[in-house]
């Protein structure tokens, strides 16, 4: 038959495990407002059986319960889940941060707007129909001056305004590439210190709680891969090259190494990254439209006769949007314009011609085809970019709308999982309290036994 001590053995196992039990509850109630925290649970086992001959029926060995013990404490985690909520923060930081620089874009492009480009070019073919009505009006002249003047201002607002988005979008790439390398460095410690535990054959259930909060946070940054190893440590790999493996990271150098080298599908970086190939669009689209007008009004320039009836000069000198100027000499002389039309030298010329003035006035209806502009006139293309440009702020929008409660959804998935319930919680702090009020009881019953077997061989 088994010892005396047999029922406060089992006793005692059942106290400690139920005291392990409390202790992890209590934990979880502490927690209970920790982000990122998973629920924590002590796994039961029975320990081995006790086995003996009957010494009093001739019915062979017989076993006999030795209690509990508590195996191991667990976490409540879905890695499919994980990985689920994980694309989604993916997914919808990309959309986020596409649409907040556009949104930019959009702002510094300003159309429709009375300092935009599309009421300067109004302003500028306005002031040269005035122009063609009274050629000899030096004060038309400087009107028509003003209003070029006012157009080149307007070509340099929205390219400097454009300028510091794109500066700003590349210092945003900077510091996510800062800590994406930051997140690397911070899981490959953790790897180490989690490798640590696993090895002494503990769980490292709070170590694997931060990771897994760093993961979170690197898969808004960029699209991630997660694989675990054996020895609780992960990989963590950007596209297809890894910045963590093991122990070690791998961080990123710049801009290159995370278009070059990794393949980046989600996350705010592919949002700035894709926000930047817009940005150099609509640049060079600016650009495009800066020279095509330049040419065409510096061709109907040319061709025209100033005041004093000699050639006309270029109106306009630059490249682009950034440098677009007034012609120095015109700027000081409006009698330069070349208002009128005429053969060069003119075989007859007529005070007060404004018949080229009114060629560059009609600019404002003629459909050209030069650069990026193909067969409408300057303001339609113009605002049509400027109108595509919110179409594409808005779809982005409507992404960001569907996908916020759709990563909502997983989130409240996830936390039916992995959160604490404060109801569930007491409920399991009762039960294990009864448990080990139980185990006090039958311990106290068999010390209670003990003491009648040592009195009764006492009285001996």
């Amino acid at each position: 038959m088994p010892g005396t001590f047999f029922g406060i053995e089992s006793g005692m196992r059942a106290l400690r495990t139920a005291q392990a039990a409390m202790d992890t509850v209590s934990h979880n109630i502490a927690n209970v407002n920790t982000p990122g925290y998973s629920r924590q649970r002590v796994e039961f086992q029975v320990t081995d059986p006790y086995t003996t001959p009957s010494q009093w029926y001739q019915i062979g060995a017989m076993q006999m319960g030795t209690g509990v013990e508590a195996r191991t404490v667990t976490q409540a985690r879905d890695s499919a889940l994980d990985l689920q909520v994980r694309r989604g923060y993916g997914d919808r930081e990309a959309l986020v941060a596409q649409r907040d620089a556009l949104a930019q874009v959009e702002q510094a492009v300003g159309e429709p707007g009375p300092n935009g480009i599309n009421a300067a070019l109004t302003g500028l073919f306005n002031a040269f129909q005035d122009l063609a009505a009274g050629a000899d009006s030096t004060p038309l002249r400087s009107a028509v001056v003003a209003g070029a003047g006012t157009l080149t201002s307007a070509f340099h607002n929205i390219d400097t305004r454009l300028e510091n988005v794109e500066r700003d979008l590349a210092a945003r790439v900077g510091m996510g590439i800062a800590e994406i390398n930051g997140i690397a460095r911070q899981v490959a410690t953790l790897n180490r210190e989690i490798r640590n535990v696993v090895a002494q054959g503990d769980t490292p259930n709070d170590l694997r709680d931060q990771r897994n909060n760093l993961l979170d946070t690197l898969s808004k940054k960029a699209n991630t891969t997660v694989i675990a190893a054996a020895d609780g440590t992960v990989t963590v790999q950007i596209g297809g090259a890894a910045i963590v493996r093991g122990t070690l990271d791998y961080p990123l150098s710049g801009i290159d190494a995370l278009t070059a080298k990794n393949d980046v599908q989600g996350g705010e970086m592919k949002g700035l990254l894709d926000a930047q190939a817009r940005l150099v669009d609509y640049r060079g689209k600016l650009d495009g439209l800066a020279a095509a007008f330049r040419d065409r009004v510096n061709t109907l320039h040319r061709g025209g006769l100033d005041k004093d009836g000699q050639a006309g000069a270029d109106l306009f000198v630059g490249t682009g949007a950034g440098d677009l100027a007034v012609n120095p000499l015109v700027a000081a002389d409006p009698d330069l314009v070349a208002a009128a039309a005429g053969p060069v030298p003119p075989a007859t010329f007529a005070v007060g011609n404004g018949d080229n003035a009114l060629a560059i006035a009609d600019l404002a209806k003629e459909a050209i085809t030069a650069g990026p502009i193909d067969n409408k006139t300057l303001r339609d293309w113009w605002g049509g970019v400027a109108a595509s440009l919110g179409v594409e702020v808005k779809t982005l929008d409507g992404g960001v709308a569907s996908h916020d409660p759709f990563v909502r959804q997983l989130e409240s998935r996830r936390d039916a999982i992995s959160g604490v319930s404060l109801d569930d919680e007491m409920a399991d702090l009762v039960k294990f309290q009864r448990t080990y009020q139980a185990a006090a009881k039958l311990i106290s019953i068999s010390d209670d036994m003990m003491g009648t077997l040592l009195s009764a061989f006492g009285a001996r």
